[in-house]
């Protein structure tokens, strides 16, 4: 019965090849999710088809060894989900129990016909029929191809009859079979919000409690947003989630308050590890409530939450705690900072703090805390954006952090930035050998200062700087000088790899002095992307991998300094990746924590 139904659905690989010895033997089979490829453990007889990713609804991975070539032919494989239709001239039973691969040569196979996906795959032009019937994967290698593919999508799935897994519970009985009677496939989603027909209200929360009972006994992920449901089902969606609260791992709730969670008070969460919180509530009692329920959740390690006043009262399993959010929007509270920054202290483990505060303006920062600066002593990440200079200087005051290894201030409003300089001179005087990446948004700083700064962080590799005024002096100073023989003469910061500029401040400029500054900014590109090999040998430059010039700057020099430009574009021929966005400096930043 299921070789029947089989017949009725095409796969096609795109070719790509890896050189025999990228794989330790014969056997080795690799999986490729998202660009990135995964060892898969498998045994020397199991050379099958295996996952790769959910680009499209399905893609496999076919590794097949040519001992005369000594190299292996990997195919990124993806189901089309398209039912041969009966006018296709590749529609008899011996073609349909095939899998069409391709290996760079041999005749076409035909692709046209009606789609039941809303996705479609490229295809390669030139495909070779591959003498491998569907059918005779095993179990374990369907069920490895699937989860991999669900993990590759990076998302939490949907109940969604065209999206896995219910999309694969649709193929055939032995894939239905397969996907229900494996947990993992229902142990994370994203929960809808309910149809708009009252008649479909009661089949939607029949549908989401089959879906959590097909989980059984998993760790439960999820994520819901309650900001759009009617007010009387959210009691729905409560009853149903706390009933799995034991097994709650990963989630993300998004509610307007608290309120209706007056309907069931919340249970313990004892496997709970991240939760990110969005909710606007002044409620005293349900606050208590949700501290006590989180009190019993030993392996939080993840905690994303707007303030409250009530939050002195929670009691967090600090110890355990690795990353912490905190954001406020429109409330001012003076006792906040008198407990945030002291609770840092019962983090031992925490590698990464961000805090932003927004509409504080009346804010007291508490004096005894800059003198008495808070060891955090894991701390690899610092994330402060504040409205006020105050609250960012006491920040870098208030916590000593003597591994941190990103930095990153954002002054919410383009305002007096006085006294920032020496903050951040003394902040860098006893971090200089660890920090490797600092960005700052909407900050002005002297140009002098800047470089005194710069200068303290020798061995910083990224370098954001996003609505930040930098002047010439800036430029100059990180502009790398060689000698005849090609070693390092002059320059500063020798160890930038990523550079990202947001030049929109250029504007204030008078026009006269832009194509000087273009002049300077192309100087320091080409000076540490053109690095001597002395210099790199013996100096120990680094050469620069990426460089972003926000689309502002992009057009200022389009216009104003056309030569630059070309030197610029000459650059990125060469191998420099030069885009608009920071993303390469955000990607290397994220690596540390």
């Amino acid at each position: 019965m299921f070789r029947k139904r089989a017949h009725r659905y095409r796969f096609f690989i795109s070719p790509f090849s890896r050189p025999a010895s990228r794989l330790t033997c014969l056997a080795d089979i690799y999986i490729w999710a998202g660009g990135c490829r995964v060892p898969s453990k498998l045994t020397p007889t199991q050379l099958y088809p295996i996952a790769v990713a959910f680009k499209s609804p399905l893609a496999i991975a076919l590794c097949s060894g040519r001992r005369s070539t000594g190299i292996y032919e990997i195919g990124s494989l993806c189901m089309i989900g398209d039912r041969l239709s009966s006018t296709s001239p590749c529609n008899s039973d011996s073609e349909k129990n095939r899998i069409i691969a391709s290996d760079g040569g041999g005749s076409s196979a035909c692709s046209s016909a009606p789609a039941i996906l809303p996705f479609r795959y490229t295809l390669a032009q030139s495909w070779h029929t591959v003498n491998m019937d569907t059918t005779y994967l095993p179990n374990e290698i369907l069920l490895e191809i699937f989860l991999q593919s669900l993990l590759a999508s990076g998302r939490f799935p949907e109940p969604d009859p065209t999206s896995p897994p219910v999309l694969l519970t649709r193929i055939c009985r032995r894939w239905r079979t397969l996907v229900r009677s494996t947990p993992l496939f229902w142990s994370s989603l994203t929960i809808p919000r309910p149809p708009h027909r009252q008649s479909l209200v009661g089949s939607f929360f029949i549908s989401l409690g089959a879906w959590l009972t097909l989980s059984q006994n998993t760790p439960l992920s999820f994520r819901l947003t309650l900001l759009e449901v009617p007010e009387h089902l959210r009691p729905l969606y409560v009853s149903l989630l706390f009933m799995e609260g034991a097994r709650w791992k990963d989630v993300f709730l998004e509610i307007l308050d608290y309120n209706f969670l007056l309907s069931r008070p919340p249970p313990s969460f004892p496997t709970l590890e991240k939760l990110v919180l969005n909710h606007r509530t002044r409620d005293s009692h349900i606050s208590k409530a949700l501290c006590a329920a989180l009190k019993s959740s030993p392996l939080l390690r993840d905690l994303d939450v707007q303030w409250h006043p009530l939050m002195s009262e929670w009691s967090l399993p600090w110890p355990s705690l690795r990353r912490l959010t905190l954001y406020s929007d429109g409330m001012s509270h003076r006792d906040y900072l008198s407990w945030a920054v002291p609770n840092l202290s019962s983090c031992p483990d925490l590698i990464s703090f961000t805090i932003r505060l927004q509409n504080h303006f009346d804010l007291v920062y508490p004096s005894q805390a800059i003198s008495q600066a808070i060891l955090v002593p894991r701390l690899k990440n610092l994330d402060i954006a504040c409205n006020t200079m105050d609250g960012i200087k006491f920040f870098c005051r208030a916590i000593h952090a003597p591994d941190l290894w990103v930095l990153s201030l954002n002054l919410l409003k383009l305002s007096d930035v006085e006294g920032l300089a020496e903050g951040l001179l003394d902040f860098a005087s006893y971090r200089s050998s660890s920090l490797r990446v600092l960005q700052l948004e909407n900050l002005d700083l002297p140009d002098v200062k800047f470089v005194e700064v710069l200068g303290c962080m020798p061995n910083l590799a990224a370098l954001s700087l996003s609505n930040s005024k930098v002047g010439q002096p800036v430029f100059v100073a990180l502009s790398l000088a060689y000698s005849t023989s090609g070693r390092l003469a002059s320059g500063q910061n020798t160890e930038l790899e990523h550079i990202y500029l947001d030049t929109k401040h250029l504007r204030e400029f008078p026009e006269r002095y832009l194509p000087e500054i273009y002049v300077c900014i192309v100087d320091m590109i080409t000076s540490r992307w053109r690095v001597p090999t002395s210099a790199a040998d013996e100096g120990g430059v680094r050469q620069l991998k990426s460089f972003s010039l926000s689309e502002a700057g992009l057009e200022w020099i389009d216009m104003g300094a056309l030569d630059q430009l070309k030197i610029i574009h000459g650059c990125r021929e060469e191998g420099l990746i030069f885009g608009e966005r920071r993303d390469h400096v955000v990607a290397y930043a994220k690596q540390f924590y």
